[in-house]
């Protein structure tokens, strides 16, 4: 009859210890953080994997990959990204610049310098630009990106392509 109480207790300890584990390791990561500042000029922009070759990046902060992020991006004036989504939300504050975006089942929207636009995990989305831009790419977890369709451009009306 002891070893029956022993068990239970042993299971509640184990499953209390894991309950503050990961707490406990989060805080830790966070602790050991320190702050980061990066400069512009120092910026070198690459090409984002899976991404259109015209739309480059540099990573400000974390791991897209394994972690929430921040991005600065740019791309040349017709560049677009076709129909994708996330895993996580994304938030978009354009630097400079003007863009096209939709996502799918809402009519597109015109971003401008200073603009935001938020769109939530797993909607499905393109953007396309219509000047040169950078923009400011706020993730807010770890994302993978699902592509789908063919890369376009932006005509000069500046409406989207057909993708």
């Amino acid at each position: 009859m002891q070893n029956h109480w022993l068990v239970r207790l042993l299971a509640l300890l184990s499953t209390a210890g894991l309950s503050f584990a990961q707490p406990a390791a989060l805080l830790a990561r966070q602790i050991a953080e320190s702050p980061v500042e990066k400069h512009l000029a120092d910026a070198r922009f690459a090409p984002i994997p899976n991404a259109p070759d015209c739309f480059l990046a540099v990573i400000e902060h974390g791991q897209p990959d394994k972690e929430a992020s921040v991005m600065l991006m740019k791309a040349s004036v017709a560049c677009a990204v076709p129909w994708h989504w996330h895993t996580s939300n994304e938030q978009i504050m354009m630097l400079r610049g003007t863009a096209r975006a939709q996502v799918r089942g809402d009519k597109d929207v015109v971003l401008q310098s200073g603009d935001y636009f938020f769109v939530p995990p797993h909607h499905a989305m393109r953007f396309a630009c219509a000047t040169e831009l950078e923009k400011r790419k706020i993730m807010s977890e770890a994302t993978a990106g699902v592509w789908g369709g063919s890369v376009g451009s932006v005509g000069t009306d500046g409406k989207f392509p057909l993708l």
